[in-house]
């Protein structure tokens, strides 16, 4: 769902701020009290009098009295130290003066009668004088005043603790103040401090524990000024927020510098032999669960820091976005540490089929399928290693099943194989069509498929460091061992030999033993290099247990095409390296995409792909034509208007010829429903995982373009509507919103294809706007424009106005 940015109200709404009501410009008539109706029995509503039918009672006289003295004081702190003693003792004396006992009261005498106010005996005679009308010769006329006796009153309670409170406010708060004064400069130089510290933690430059100390300093110097000069100070004028916000901050930086303490404790457990890694996962939940209720706490307090120097926001909005990440990334963390813990063998032994995918010749789930490994794990330890050295063409005598293979594979092979089972964009259901063959070809059940892509292994070198391999003649390091892999695997030695892939059966063993001896920053960036390799869906996983597979899967990490939401766009460039050598390696890809909207809403999208095969002819591995088969995932109902392009498919002539007794797949039959041609362009059109796909065949040779583009109308219209109006709009008091509709494009990236750019264009009707888009920046005056690498999948939205 997209949602509107906070503190970003839309330009046409309208500002209640400037809106005042206007007064009487004549003079008003002041009324004498015989002149006003009794109210007595009437009540009014709340919403016009707030307090209806209460009179002017002491504890209303003492409530503005002492509002009145706490405002004079909070305005003297912002104004300066000397009016902070003056004003309150001015104020303050003449709030003991008003409740003071022995103070001068007026005096009325009604008919014969003297009224003397606030003692026992004239609170009875002042209800006689309300009742009874003063002649209009007394109206107006000076009263005459004395002292009463103090020994004519009853000692009050009230009155006397009124009066001790007002004298001890004038002796206390002058004093609090100015102490309060004094502290500022102190606590500002300790916060600024504070600040740098943590920042310089978060960066790197220092230490959680010095940052931790400073924010302590600070925070205790603030609650060294006493909670009324606390008080004072948050609802002072134009000083209380930003004294507000630094408390605001200094609560978070503390409460950060607890919750990162915690979180780096698990830090000890790596380097602790006497665990296993699911006793060191175990313990470092235990501490990401009591550190995420302080690193939420530090971003709502960090959230509620909105009135600080315009010298501190870059520094706050940096502090915000990175508290943000650690708090998602302990989420996270916590969502998949069971289940975690239940892969790695934490109860019982697991057993998984991972494969190494060559994305120099691309594939659905990310490249070709060189080789591949059974590992068995337990209690996070890798038992066994098993990699055949034949690869998955071992598998080829035992296979029991034959069954015909997707026809865009058969120009290689028309019965499907292991080594092509990854067809599927999905990866789960590749994975489950893997297990199928290896399954079929003898193998044991396993918990779970791994698909892993060679540039991973390039950055784990990079991080272990260089591997000696002797019996080969080499090192093996991150910039050389994909091409000396490469040059070794397609050797006519090791054809010969019938073991092509004994090479990463030799190097698999070594660079596990680098990984599972790391330790401290280099098990740290270990991590970090398989968090972005999921990310980027350059390692995949599904699972046979269901509760596993749905952790993993809410954090993106099995390569699921997800459900598309209601009136959204999507795509998903899925392409096939079929008998195109490596040549993947050195191709660049560029998609552009515009969506069109017209006056009734309906959307046309017109999608170009362009591929640059930047090779050199005769290159060993690249240097040949890249036969690509290109499949377009659109919203599902969508409806293809023209293909055109560079479609050139190879000639019939070039497939395979099933074998005999070769039947149609039922996975395959199931996944892809009925295929239609296009008769113009012979593009394929079929529906699969709730998107329609269409496929297409380009070849670009060396040095050369290929461009192919759809045209298709969107199964779904745009409809502005106005939402329901306020009672604000109903009674004309604010303007009535325009009308909306929210538009949203998703753009999934493959596993593998690298070097690709994406570049998005929406152009709307004349009169239409976008009134928000996310990301910030693409907005236009009709539309978007969003470009970006598609090395993750881009979500792109805006509300629709008009």
């Amino acid at each position: 769902m997209i949602r509107t940015a906070p503190n970003s109200p839309s330009a046409h709404l309208v500002d209640l701020r400037a809106i005042t009501m206007s007064r009487p410009s004549g003079p008003l008539k002041k009324k004498t009290r015989n002149e006003q109706p009794s109210l007595t029995g009437v009540t009014v509503p709340r919403t016009i009098s707030g307090r209806p039918n209460t009179a002017r009672s002491l504890d209303q006289l003492t409530v503005v009295a002492f509002a009145r003295f706490l405002f004079a004081v909070a305005k003297a702190i912002v104004v300066g130290a000397g009016q902070l003693i003056i004003l309150p003792l001015t104020l303050g004396l003449a709030l003991v003066d008003r409740f003071d006992p022995d103070r001068l009261v007026p005096e009325l005498t009604v008919r014969g009668e003297t009224i003397q106010g606030e003692n026992s005996q004239g609170s009875k005679r002042a209800e006689l004088a309300i009742a009874t009308e003063v002649s209009p010769k007394d109206r107006g006329l000076a009263l005459p005043a004395r002292r009463a006796p103090r020994t004519a009153r009853k000692f009050n309670m009230r009155r006397a603790l009124i009066s001790f409170a007002g004298t001890a406010l004038v002796i206390i708060l002058p004093l609090q103040g100015l102490n309060a004064w004094r502290a500022i400069e102190t606590v500002k130089a300790q916060a600024e401090n504070a600040n740098a510290t943590a920042l310089g933690a978060l960066n790197g430059t220092s230490s959680f524990a010095e940052a931790q100390s400073a924010i302590t300093t600070a925070r205790q110097s603030v609650n060294d000024l006493g909670k009324i000069a606390n008080a004072l100070l948050a609802n002072a004028p134009s000083l209380g927020g930003v004294f507000r916000s630094g408390k605001a901050l200094l609560d978070a930086g503390s409460n950060l510098a607890t919750a990162v303490t915690l979180l780096s404790r698990s830090l000890d457990f790596v380097n602790d032999p006497s665990l296993d890694l699911t006793e060191k996962l175990a313990r470092a939940e235990d501490l990401a669960e009591q550190s995420q209720p302080l690193l939420a706490l530090s971003q709502t307090e960090l959230a509620s820091a909105d009135a600080l120097p315009a010298g501190v926001e870059g520094n706050l909005a940096s502090l915000k976005n990175k508290v943000a990440a650690m708090n998602d990334l302990t989420n996270a963390f916590l969502r998949v540490a069971p289940a975690l813990r239940n892969a790695l063998g934490e109860t019982q032994t697991r057993r998984y089929l991972v494969i190494f995918q060559n994305n120099a010749e691309l594939r659905p789930t990310g490249g070709f399928i060189g080789s591949f490994a059974l590992v068995d794990i337990d209690r996070g330890a890798i038992k066994t290693v098993d990699v055949p050295a034949g690869g998955p063409y071992d598998l080829e005598g035992s296979l029991r099943a034959s069954v015909l293979s997707p026809e865009p594979l058969r120009l290689v092979r028309a019965k499907w194989e292991f080594q092509d089972a990854n067809w599927f964009p999905d990866f789960p259901t590749s994975a489950k069509k893997l297990t199928w063959f290896y399954n079929q070809s003898s193998g044991p059940t396993v918990d779970g498929v791994i698909a892993i892509n060679a540039p991973v292994l390039a950055e784990l070198l990079d991080t272990v460091g260089p591997i000696n391999m002797p019996t080969y003649g080499i090192v093996a390091t991150s910039t050389s061992v994909l091409q000396t892999a490469q040059e070794i695997v397609e050797s006519p030695a090791a054809r010969a030999g019938g073991k092509p892939k004994q090479f990463i059966a030799d190097l698999m063993p070594l660079v596990l033993q680098k990984l599972m001896s790391a330790s401290g920053d280099q098990a740290v960036r270990i991590v970090a290099i398989f968090t972005k390799a999921l990310q980027q869906k350059d390692i995949q996983m599904a699972f046979s247990d269901d509760t596993t597979e749905q952790a993993f899967d809410s954090l993106g990490w099995t390569g699921r095409l997800d459900p598309v939401p209601q009136d959204f766009d999507s795509f998903e460039l899925v392409r096939a390296n079929i008998g195109g050598a490596k040549t993947d390696a050195v191709i660049s890809t560029k998609i552009t995409h515009e969506s069109v909207i017209a006056t009734d809403g309906s959307v046309i999208d017109h999608v170009t792909v362009t591929l640059t095969h930047n090779g050199h002819k005769g290159d060993a591995f690249t240097g040949v034509r890249n036969v690509t088969y290109l499949r377009l995932y659109v919203p599902e109902g969508s409806k293809l208007i023209q293909a055109s392009g560079d479609i050139r498919p190879p000639a019939p002539s070039f497939f395979d010829i099933p074998p005999e007794g070769c039947a149609p797949d039922q996975t395959l039959a199931a996944v892809e429903g009925v295929v239609l041609h296009d008769p113009n362009s012979g593009t394929a059109v079929n529906n699969e995982f709730g998107r329609t796909v269409y496929g297409v065949w380009t070849q670009t040779d060396p040095g050369a373009s290929s461009t192919v583009s759809f045209d298709y109308q969107l199964p779904f219209t745009v409809n502005p509507v106005a939402p329901a109006p306020t009672l604000s709009q109903q009674l004309g008091i604010a303007s009535v919103a325009a009308p909306s509709a929210p538009f949203g494009l998703i753009v999934e990236n493959q596993s593998g294809a690298g070097a690709t750019e994406i570049n998005s264009t929406l152009k709307l009707p004349t009169g239409w706007y976008p009134s928000y888009a996310s990301p910030e920046g693409i907005a236009a005056t009709d539309g978007w424009s969003f470009t970006s690498d598609l090395d993750t999948t881009k979500i792109i939205g805006a509300i629709i106005s008009n």
